[in-house]
């Protein structure tokens, strides 16, 4: 039997396996919380579908910008969770708490600014999407109430953070589940049964947006109760956690400019090209849902291990994460390689469609032994702190893609090629993060950041 030492403990092949059952517990509920999130997109396509073509184009180009937004600060739920982890695997319960009540803050803060912005802004960010007057309007309609709750959606974020920080995944997902619920109940009322138009569909989804906020306001202040921790804001540790964050932001933009960079590629191609990708795309983000889950855990172990010192048990850790990830991603490749044709076959009933969506799929299958420990290398990181590397490595991965799509285009090679840099990058980001893992620099404390 493998030992190793590490502070306090035994490390065994036998202690491995008993990440097992922790990885498991954080990984479904997160994963399945991630389900919740396409829930009101889908809440919302269906019920507006209703008023027509134009209000759904516009719903379209609203939820479009919302989600840019949304994804630049994920790095509320991200750091939010390393950082509590960190602090609660040294003990530190009352920095952990002002940590919750710090990042609820900055959400809050956040959400307020990004509204000032896009409210007075709004139909300048909806007309470059080329849309006719009336899919502008309603765009428009839809994304200026929408704004009443971008500080519900990140004090949500930073919330959802805080309580998987605690190990806690389960609350989001009763959150997540229990918010889309309320918005299907009330756009029905609004929309359908009143007919208040596009604009119901917004106002039902700030109404529960604001619902899962104020849960996430009341758990946080209930633990900064419980530890004596004030409930003022403190800007110190704002700017700390903005710092912080920072990193994050870079990677996480970086990231969602290779999909940008890969619709625009395939939209020069032409429309049968354009809806095979969104296929393609559609059941990558699927399959990711899972792989989120093991990222999430990754991120939560590794930063307890971590901030308790215990770098053996958070290597550990790490490597079980990891080789979940790729356990779990070549199953889900295998699977989307044997039936992509049928898959394909669900989403188009143009056949030239379907044909281009299969080989799509093909890649999506080849790619999936690289997404996974992509994904799970990327929580491993997090939870370390090691956010600089991460940055510069996803910029390195995003020149990589920028390169190959510009390469696809002068060449017209077509979708396949589009699909083999996108796997090519992700191979590139999967190798640059696998050499900073197997290095062990990431265990370094300098990197680790505690407030």
């Amino acid at each position: 039997m493998v030992r190793r030492k590490a502070t306090g403990h035994t490390v065994t092949m036998r202690t491995d396996r008993r990440w097992d059952g922790e990885i498991v517990a954080l990984a479904v509920p997160a994963a399945a919380t991630l389900a919740a999130e396409p829930a009101y997109l889908l809440t919302d396509t269906a019920l507006v579908g209703t008023l027509g073509t134009e209000a759904l184009a516009g719903l379209a180009v609203a939820n479009t910008i919302i989600l840019a937004a949304y994804t630049v600060f994920i790095f509320l739920t991200f750091a939010t969770t390393a950082a509590v982890a960190r602090l609660l695997g040294a003990e530190r319960h009352r920095d952990a708490a002002e940590e919750g009540v710090t990042a609820t803050w900055l959400g809050a803060m956040l959400g307020v600014m990004v509204a000032a912005v896009v409210l007075p802004l709004a139909p300048t960010l909806a007309r470059p999407f080329g849309a006719e007057a009336a899919v502008v309007a309603d765009a428009v309609t839809y994304l200026r109430i929408s704004t009443a709750g971008f500080p519900a959606l990140l004090i949500v974020m930073a919330g959802a953070g805080f309580r998987r920080g605690h190990h806690d995944t389960r609350t989001p997902l009763y959150v997540g589940f229990g918010t889309a619920l309320i918005n299907l109940v009330i756009e029905v009322v609004l929309l359908i049964v009143l007919d208040f138009g596009i604009g119901a569909s917004a106002l039902s989804t700030v109404i529960a947006q604001w619902v899962g906020a104020l849960v996430y306001v009341a758990l946080v202040a209930a633990e900064a109760r419980r530890h004596q921790v004030g409930l003022a804001p403190h800007l110190g540790r704002i700017g700390t956690q903005l710092r912080v964050g920072s990193a994050l932001i870079v990677r996480t933009v970086a990231l969602r400019s290779i999909f940008l960079m890969a619709v625009f590629v395939a939209g020069q191609m032409g429309t049968v090209e354009l809806a095979a990708y969104q296929i393609g795309i559609g059941v990558w983000t699927f399959l990711a849902f899972a792989y989120d889950g093991i990222e999430t855990a990754g991120q939560a172990l590794v930063a307890r291990e971590l901030g308790g010192r215990r770098h053996a048990l958070a290597q550990s850790a790490a490597a079980r994460v990891l080789f979940w990830s790729i356990a779990v991603s070549i199953a889900l490749g295998l699977a989307t390689l044997l039936g992509h044709s049928v898959v394909a076959g669900l989403f188009s009933g143009d056949p030239l469609v379907v044909t281009a969506a299969a080989g799509a799929l093909v890649w999506v299958g080849i790619g999936q032994p690289v997404a996974g420990p992509a994904f799970a290398l990327d929580g491993v990181l997090v939870g370390a702190g090691d956010l600089r590397f991460l940055a510069k490595a996803m910029l390195g991965v995003a020149a990589t893609f920028a390169l190959g799509a510009a390469l696809t285009l002068a060449t017209g090679a077509g979708l396949w090629a589009l699909w083999a840099t996108l796997t090519a990058a992700m191979t590139v980001r999967t190798a640059l993060m696998s050499g900073r893992f197997r290095s062990g620099r990431w265990v370094n404390p300098d990197l680790i950041t505690t407030s």
